[in-house]
């Protein structure tokens, strides 16, 4: 039997042993090389152009005027973007989980379809539709009279961040209503048929009943939110590409952007590094301490 055990470990290990080696050439380790890149000032090609800085490259970053205001994108991101994709999700899924709702499917279908697409392809076109020239949106305003409306959308830092909150919101909205209907769809339906019995209403079922069993679900919902959040790319690097005037960076495209400027052609990857670092640490700290304040017991039913 333990002949058996044995056999069956060193198979599994043989297995797993190729991809295991993958993930750790390419991504771990790469990963865990990047502490050290941040802390040299490098254009990243010429290894006899290393200069070990220390953590100067990180002193920089806390006086880098677009970079507080990257940090500050991301927030406006994470915290409007996810109020209105937390409220929209819950609305949508709560709505269609109901047993009269006629076309459940389709509308499940249609809400989900943004997400199916690539944000980098939506951003190409909200960026076509704002376009102030010929865009859809400066089109209906002129057809209905409100020209004095019209603006170049994505060229003042207080319109383009809007549009960017609202594109991403468009897209994840179907992703969080999913995810929050296989979290209801799990709750027993013993628990609504009694609340109905005693006389409660749709409201208080929601708020009484769903909403607290949902608990861990949310949990799971807003982690993984606001790591995308973060980490948000491509619609800012497709719509705004951090424009106009480095307004609109996120920390994700500042560190394209200072890794890789293709502009002026200037390479600082290790400031760009520094950056990611930066990000990780912020998303790891973030995940760590929201954790240890919704640690509960895990609800049963």
């Amino acid at each position: 039997m333990k002949g058996k055990i044995r056999g069956e470990t060193i198979f599994t290990i043989l297995m797993v042993f190729p991809a295991l080696s993958i993930y750790l050439y390419f991504f771990l380790y790469p990963g865990l090389q990047s502490f050290e890149v941040s802390t040299f000032k490098w254009n990243g090609f010429n290894p006899d152009k290393i200069k070990r800085i220390g953590l100067g490259n990180f002193r920089s970053l806390l006086k880098d005027e677009i970079f507080l205001n990257a940090f500050i994108n991301n927030v406006m991101i994470i915290v409007f973007g996810g109020i209105a994709i937390m409220f929209l999700g819950l609305l949508f899924a709560n709505f269609l989980t109901k047993d009269n709702v006629i076309g459940k499917s389709f509308f499940r279908s249609m809400i989900f379809f943004p997400y199916s697409v690539s944000i980098v392809a939506l951003g190409i076109v909200w960026m076509f539709v704002l376009n102030p020239e010929f865009g859809m949106v400066n089109g209906i305003l002129q057809a209905i009279g409100l020209e004095s409306l019209q603006r170049a959308w994505l060229g003042e830092r207080g319109s383009a961040m809007a549009w960017i909150i609202f594109v991403t919101v468009w897209w994840w909205i179907g992703f969080m209503m999913t995810l929050l209907i296989a979290g209801i769809q799990r709750i027993p339906s013993d628990y609504f048929e009694a609340a109905k019995i005693d006389g409660a209403n749709d409201t208080q079922v929601f708020f009484k009943i769903t909403l607290p069993l949902l608990r861990e679900v949310l949990n799971v919902a807003v982690i993984y939110w606001v790591i995308s959040g973060w980490m948000s790319f491509g619609v800012v690097y497709v719509m705004t590409q951090g424009g106009p005037s480095n307004q609109t960076h996120t920390m994700a495209t500042y560190m394209i952007w200072e890794s890789v400027n293709y502009v002026n052609g200037a390479f600082r990857m290790g400031y760009g590094t520094a950056i990611a670092v930066a990000l990780f640490i912020l998303v790891v700290g973030f995940t760590f301490v929201y954790k240890l304040f919704t640690k509960k017991e895990a609800v049963q039913y």
